[in-house]
């Protein structure tokens, strides 16, 4: 996150805050309007500051995962009691010269499966890199919101020098 950001963030957090207790603590009779308004536009100010929030490098997002990717780290909440609590959050890089980001996905046994093998993968020295593809809704159309997005990993595809000139290899 810029530092624009931060400040434009800590701004709506606390501008509203003081200029209700600007108001409130002058001993002048102010017009109804003028507090009522104020107050009404709290909970938009605390909503804009929320979604800034959301943007801020390390904390998980719900957003979708890019559709290429390199695994960085993992980790798997399992669902507690057959209750749908669990998540599976993804330390992701888009590029190569990109900050990694943490992603929060639904929890399913596959996702948490694939997950682990590639895991197990990367301990064993083997960059994993992913990529997304939508899942298919019922009428065969794409939907974001139907079902969870499915992943695939796989080792990092050997780089191929290109021959030299005049080799036979």
């Amino acid at each position: 996150m810029t530092p624009s950001a931060v400040i434009l963030a800590s701004a709506a957090y606390v501008l509203p805050l003081a200029l209700l207790a600007l108001l409130l603590a002058g001993r002048r009779k102010r017009p109804a309007w003028l507090l009522v308004s104020l107050i009404a536009a709290l909970p938009v100010f605390y909503v804009v500051q929320y979604l800034l929030l959301q943007s801020l490098q390390g904390w998980p997002v719900d957003d979708a995962l890019p559709e290429q990717f390199e695994l960085v780290a993992f980790d798997v909440v399992e669902p507690r009691d057959g209750s749908a609590d669990g998540a599976i959050h993804l330390w992701v890089r888009a590029e190569p010269t990109a900050r990694p980001r943490a992603y929060r996905l639904a929890y399913s046994r596959e996702l948490h499966q694939s997950v682990v093998d590639a895991g197990r993968k990367m301990s064993a020295g083997k960059p994993q890199f992913g990529d997304r593809q939508r899942a298919r809704g019922a009428a065969g159309s794409q939907s974001d919101t139907a079902a969870p997005p499915q992943v695939r990993f796989h080792d990092e595809s050997p780089v191929r020098l290109p021959r030299k000139p005049g080799s036979d290899t």
